[in-house]
């Protein structure tokens, strides 16, 4: 499988690590390998550019990722495979050192204006006004150098995170959706069955009760075996043998 032979650089298509992965979608591509030239010339060339030793010279399989290569670096008309132009040379990972320069710029002037010793400069005048002065505009290039370098860490962190949609719909998340749904038409099944079970008992029980009434009234059972029939209960199918018992006497 392509291994970019830069070192440091990891990049490579099994086994992608969690950095590539980011910088895949800070950058919005994918990461793709591409061979050492044949031709003795350019491949010394490469060979230069990435300072890579004479021991790596006669490997055969030797790769780069895009990510040392300018975008002017490839053929615009290949639209299914993304290839490099003939003589094209890489450079350095271009996206990532300017970010890594520009946090860099920012962390120099922090020290830059923070080293400036304000007692010093203010022991060392001798005008009244010169201290205030200095001060002043120390003060105000301090806030702007601190507000730069908050806008360009707020600008780095939001290119280094990942999208919320992509997180939202990676694959573990989307099968935890799954199975919870599942769940929940499983529970609702389960309920709708509970209350239908439920219905019917509950439609049993009256239709016990009246019978008790009706044979009550018909002097067929005493109060007291009335009563007990309503805190004991009794199974349906009795009641029921007995209904069929004295049909005739009730209608």
């Amino acid at each position: 499988m392509p291994v970019c032979i830069v070192k440091g650089c990891n990049n490579r298509t099994s086994q992608v690590s969690h950095k590539q992965i980011n910088e895949e979608t800070k950058f919005e591509e994918k990461i793709t390998f591409h061979r050492f030239p044949k031709d003795e010339a350019l491949r010394k060339k490469w060979m230069m550019i990435m300072e890579l030793s004479e021991e790596t010279y006669n490997k055969k399989d030797l790769y780069l990722c895009s990510m040392h290569f300018e975008n002017s670096c490839f053929d615009s008309k290949s639209e299914k495979i993304r290839r490099l132009k003939l003589g094209a040379v890489p450079h350095l990972t271009r996206k990532r050192m300017h970010y890594e320069n520009v946090e860099l710029h920012s962390q120099k002037k922090i020290l830059t204006v923070d080293s400036i010793d304000t007692d010093s400069l203010f022991a060392a005048s001798t005008s009244s006004q010169v201290p205030c002065t200095i001060t002043q505009s120390t003060s105000r290039k301090s806030g702007q150098t601190t507000n730069l370098a908050s806008r360009i860490s707020e600008m780095c962190d939001k290119s280094t995170l990942v999208s919320p949609q992509r997180i939202c719909n990676s694959p573990i998340k989307v099968q935890l959706r799954n199975i919870i749904k599942k769940e929940r038409k499983s529970h609702s099944l389960e309920l709708r069955r509970v209350k239908r079970d439920l219905n019917k008992k509950k439609k049993r029980i009256r239709s016990l009760k009246s019978l008790l009434t009706v044979l009550k009234k018909k002097f067929l059972i005493t109060e007291e075996q009335q009563d007990a029939l309503n805190t004991e209960g009794i199974l349906y199918e009795h009641l029921l043998n007995i209904k069929k018992g004295v049909q005739g006497t009730i209608l």
